[in-house]
C-alpha cells in the first residue's frame, strides 16, 4: 500500500437548533469517522512500505459556509484537523497527508440535489455565477489533482488543505 483516498461523504444539512443527535452522529460516522478508521488501518501498511500519501476529501464548508449545513460544515472541518495531526503525528515516517476542500462539483447527487429544487435550474445559475470561473466544477478538476498527490511526484506538500473551488474562496464576502 503506497497511498490511501478518503472520499466518502454525504450532506447532512440542518441548522444547528433543528438537528438531532442521531443525525449529527450518522453524519460524523461518515464524514469523519471513516477518515480515521480508514487511516489508522493503513499506517502500518504505509510505514511499512517506507511512506506514502493519504489523501482526505474535506469541503469548502470546512472554511466557507452558510447557515443550515450543520453539521456536514463540523464533520469537514474535523477532516481538515485530522489532516494535520496525521500530517504531524506520521511524517517521521515518511506518511504525507493532504485534505482537498472541492467546492460545488456537478456529480449526480448534485443533479438529484437541484432537480428536486422547485426552482432547481436558476438554483444552479446561482451557483455558478457566484464562482470566479464562471462555472462549477468537473470530477476530473478532483480527480486530477488526487492523481497528482498519489503519483508521488512531490514528497514535500504535507499537513495542508488544498482548495479545488474555482477562486471562491479568494472572493471579498462583502462583494458576493
Amino acid at each position: 500500500l503506497d497511498g490511501l483516498v478518503n472520499n466518502a461523504g454525504a450532506n447532512f444539512w440542518y441548522g444547528v437548533a433543528g438537528a438531532k443527535e442521531e443525525d449529527v452522529r450518522r453524519c460524523f460516522d461518515l464524514n469523519f469517522y471513516a477518515y480515521w478508521a480508514m487511516a489508522q488501518e493503513a499506517y502500518p501498511h504505509l510505514k511499512h512500505a517506507g511512506g506514502g500519501m493519504i489523501v482526505n476529501t474535506a469541503s469548502i464548508h470546512a472554511r466557507h459556509t452558510m447557515p443550515g449545513v450543520f453539521p456536514y460544515n463540523v464533520s469537514k472541518a474535523m477532516v481538515v484537523a485530522l489532516t494535520t495531526s496525521i500530517a504531524l503525528e506520521w511524517g517521521r515516517d515518511n506518511i504525507q497527508c493532504v485534505a482537498i476542500a472541492p467546492g460545488a462539483i456537478h456529480t449526480e447527487s448534485l443533479d438529484r440535489f437541484v432537480a428536486e429544487q422547485e426552482n432547481g435550474e436558476a438554483l444552479l445559475a446561482g451557483f455558478t455565477n457566484r464562482y470566479p470561473l464562471g462555472r462549477i466544477g468537473r470530477p476530473d478538476d478532483v480527480g486530477s489533482l488526487i492523481a497528482y498527490l498519489l503519483s508521488g511526484k512531490n514528497r514535500f506538500i504535507s499537513g495542508t488543505t488544498i482548495y479545488v473551488d474555482g477562486g471562491l474562496g479568494a472572493a471579498d464576502p462583502e462583494t458576493e
